[in-house]
């Protein structure tokens, strides 16, 4: 139902597939009448009853334009003759939702059959509220009733819990999950949580999945997000997260290759894979000894994983003042920056807000020692500063110089600048040329938290030391911060392999092992040199002159840098 192609054309390999639809979206706006019947464009096989596996998509179809053709009935019997009944100022018709409600009426009593098995790729949940009648003529209709109808109406036992979109999974400790998922979770998303049936345990007095519930996935939150289930009398569901059509394909045939025809054989009778002889229970002792290899490769990789996601977190944590310095405002950003600056190796970081004695004065405060201060004056906004805003901590300068006249003060006007904007698309630097002259005409520096979110980059690289970058914030003007652990290089005059392989005009040595560096408007990106030629005779060192070489990784257009590694052994 409603699944894409490459689906039915796996499945008509083997089986008998019926491609229905349980409803279409249908653009309206063009519609100048008062008022409109519309059929639901529903697809259903006649014998459905004869159906065991239902694939469901529940994805909101695209929208399609309105067809004349497509809601007249070519016969009209003595019963009901059903309709919409959809009023102008409705644009959009959606009866998705209603054929769910058909389709959980048209499913046999799983009491007198076998349970069918649904496999549903998930949607958020959502509803759409129906006027039926019976149609009489263009004009005229009868038994108007008004109906609401949920997109999941025919699989209610799933107990739905929110209406969230994620990206990120921990796959469950089963079986199942692992087949289904392992190695595709970074092209998954959902759109619905769940709260599968849990009940309690007397012995460890804890609430446990129900033993009809396999829980397949879940979110960061640990909410499930996927997962098995199968009560008596019910068919037996499986809900997995969406993707784009080539994983779903892949998905589905994990399901039936992995699972589906090896526990729910007799479903399969014809299928080879299906049959008891391919069962664990039957197979040669090396092939077992291999599946258990398998297995343990399985659990090592996830528990490799969960380590390594443990480990980044806390990373992420330890070092969130990062994000917070292109992100932030007010007072979490004046305190990720004075995160940064005791990171910089400043011992004397004070916040003037926890001190001040007046309105006017700065953020931060650094003592430089030997009779010197730093002051701060640190801004979030959505847009570009106003001039008043870059010369403002000239007159706390001002008044602090008034205080005492034998001090030597340094000011400083950091701004996170378009903070509503990714960094790399911002307007760069964010200051009018007159803002520029006049702050250094007044020796007052100009910086952005972007320039230091990428000098981190930088020191962490080895390019630039924590004393360069101190040293830097003195200056007056436009900040810029030049590296002192690495030598300038000319721009390459050509490439060779997909720019594995750059010609560059040296003037500094260049050796092998040493690292190629690129600072650009994105940060700063690193490769190590692998080999050195001039004129088709390879070196391990060349000092100058024109030269190939060759780097570990692509490196993009940017200011070039060598750092000269210094081999200890």
């Amino acid at each position: 139902m409603n699944t894409p192609q490459c689906i039915v054309d796996y499945l008509q390999q083997e089986h008998e597939v019926y491609d229905g639809c349980f409803g279409k979206r249908i653009d309206l706006s063009p519609l100048k009448r008062q008022e409109y019947f519309l059929l639901p464009m529903v697809d259903f096989p006649e014998n459905i009853q004869e159906y065991d596996v239902f694939v469901v998509d529940l994805k909101k179809p695209n929208i399609e334009p309105y067809a004349v053709r497509d809601h007249e009935r070519r016969f009209v019997g003595d019963g009901e003759n059903m309709y919409f009944l959809v009023p102008y100022s409705q644009t959009i018709l959606d009866s998705t939702p209603f054929g769910a409600s058909l389709f959980r009426y048209l499913l046999p009593n799983n009491s007198v059959k076998r349970p069918q098995i649904i496999i549903i790729f998930q949607e958020e949940q959502y509803e759409c509220s129906y006027t039926i009648v019976d149609r009489l003529s263009d004009y005229d209709y009868r038994n108007k009733r008004d109906k609401k109808f949920s997109n999941y109406m025919f699989a209610s036992s799933l107990h739905l819990h929110n209406s969230e979109t994620g990206e990120q999974f921990f796959i469950e400790n089963n079986a199942w999950a692992k087949k289904l998922f392992l190695g595709m979770e970074d092209r998954l998303t959902y759109k619905q949580t769940f709260l599968p049936r849990k009940i309690l345990n007397q012995q460890t007095n804890e609430y446990e999945y129900d033993t009809h519930v396999v829980p397949l996935l879940q979110n960061r939150n640990g909410e499930v997000v996927s997962f098995a289930q199968g009560f008596d009398d019910e068919p037996m569901f499986f809900v997995l997260p969406q993707a784009d059509d080539t994983t779903k394909l892949e998905m589905v045939k994990r399901l039936f290759e992995g699972i589906l025809y090896e526990n729910f054989s007799d479903y399969f009778p014809t299928i080879e894979k299906s049959k008891w002889i391919h069962k664990v229970l039957y197979a040669h002792p090396e092939v077992r000894k291999i599946d258990d290899e398998i297995i343990s490769l399985e659990k090592d990789y996830l528990a490799r994983k969960e380590l390594l996601e443990h480990k980044k977190d806390e990373i992420s944590h330890s070092y969130d003042f990062l994000q917070k310095l292109i992100t932030a405002t007010g007072d979490d950003l004046v305190q990720a920056m004075i995160v940064y600056l005791k990171w910089l190796g400043f011992e004397k970081v004070i916040d003037k807000d926890t001190t001040a004695e007046s309105v006017l004065e700065e953020d931060i405060q650094v003592d430089l020692g030997e009779n010197r201060l730093l002051i701060i004056e640190v801004k979030g906004i959505y847009g570009t500063s106003q001039d008043s805003e870059c010369s403002q901590i000239d007159k706390i300068r001002y008044r602090r110089l008034k205080q005492n006249r034998d001090c030597e003060i340094y000011a400083l006007y950091v701004v996170n600048h378009q903070r509503g904007t990714e960094p790399s698309m911002r307007h760069n630097p964010p200051f009018t040329k007159e803002q520029m002259e006049d702050a250094k005409s007044c020796d007052r520096g100009l910086l952005t938290t972007w320039q230091l979110f990428k000098i981190y980059q930088a020191v962490e690289l080895g390019v630039i030391s924590k004393e360069q970058v101190r040293n830097s914030l003195l200056q007056a003007g436009v900040i810029s911060f030049e590296p002192d652990l690495a030598k300038t290089l000319s721009e390459p005059y050509h490439s060779w392999h997909g720019g594995m392989v750059l010609g560059i005009d040296l003037d500094t040595p260049v050796s092998v092992g040493d690292e190629i560096l690129v600072e650009n408007e994105n940060g700063w990106y690193c490769a190590e040199v692998i080999s050195i030629q001039q004129e088709g005779t390879s070196y391990e060192s060349v000092e100058n002159g024109q030269t190939g070489i060759g780097l570990s990784q692509k490196l993009p257009n940017g200011k070039f840098y060598v750092k000269h590694i210094i081999n200890e052994e």
